[in-house]
């Protein structure tokens, strides 16, 4: 046989037991902050706008704009004092309602959607006009009618 000269093999070093670097723990402080405070920004999301689509579900189950109007009324007070919102209808809804929607769907509003509220109590209303404004109202104005409100006091 051959005679080879071989060297011994080096295992690694082992591994040591000092503590993780202080970035480590900086980075891992930082994705449980942002993983905690997503959590509860998505909780408050769902939190607040729960009324708002139970509210909307409810409008494609209604029939008459009794049940339409009282939806909506429902809507309102589940995110304003009830008595600011509780005594207004017809044309004070309709104005009522106009201010608490951005600034940006004022027109769009008035435009194609004040005019039903101003038939509400006639006889012959359409009633699928009475609900596309509900619904263009409770997708623009709700949540955010609170703090327009707020500064309307």
């Amino acid at each position: 046989m051959q005679n080879l000269d071989l060297k011994d093999i080096h295992l690694p070093q082992a591994i040591s037991d000092a503590p993780i670097a202080l970035g480590w723990w900086f980075l891992y402080v930082a994705a449980v902050t942002f993983v905690v405070l997503a959590i509860t920004q998505s909780y408050r999301y769902v939190k607040r706008n729960k009324a708002k689509k139970i509210a909307i579900a409810n409008l494609a189950n209604c029939r008459t704009e009794h049940q339409m109007l009282a939806t909506l009324k429902w809507a309102i007070l589940q995110y304003l004092p009830r008595s600011e919102a509780a005594h207004i209808h017809g044309e004070a809804l309709a104005d009522y309602m106009v201010s608490l929607l951005p600034e940006k769907h004022h027109l769009t509003f008035k435009q194609e959607h004040r005019e039903v509220f101003n038939q509400l109590y006639q006889q012959h209303l359409d009633t699928q006009a009475l609900a596309s404004a509900s619904k263009f109202w409770l997708t623009h104005a709700l949540p955010s009618a609170v703090k327009r409100a707020e500064e309307l006091r």
